[in-house]
């Protein structure tokens, strides 16, 4: 059993091929579970998908980032908040993310491992 608490950080450490991506992506609902739950607060998640699992607060920032690089840090939160059903604090994004706070007006593909991104042309 894994039980995270709210506003508690929790490291997954493990080999590759342990099964730490895996678990992320059910816990997300990308990838069905064979077997046991997933609560979120007070909500049975294990068998909604990833959309619904999303819209009430879980959601998988995966490894390769998909930055857009021809908008700025901050305009990539705001696309990232048009995903969710609850209006964004940007303040305790920045609060808690204080790089990105000095980064905000950077381009995504200034960001250091953003270059070799998914960035769409100009006329996009």
């Amino acid at each position: 059993m894994v039980e995270v608490r709210e506003n508690e950080v929790v490291a997954l450490l493990g080999r590759n091929g342990a099964g730490k991506s895996t678990l992320l992506k059910t816990l997300a609902g990308a990838v069905a579970a064979r077997f046991g739950s997933v609560v979120l607060g007070d909500v049975e998640v294990s068998r909604m998908p990833a959309r619904k699992i999303a819209r009430i607060g879980l959601q998988l920032v995966p490894e390769e980032r998909r930055v857009t690089g021809g908008i700025t840090v901050h305009e990539n939160l705001v696309l990232a908040a048009m995903t969710v059903g609850r209006p964004l604090n940007f303040d305790e994004i920045y609060a808690t993310f204080p790089r990105l706070t000095e980064r905000r007006s950077n381009k995504g593909r200034e960001l250091s491992g953003a270059g070799s991104r998914w960035s769409p042309s100009p006329a996009q």
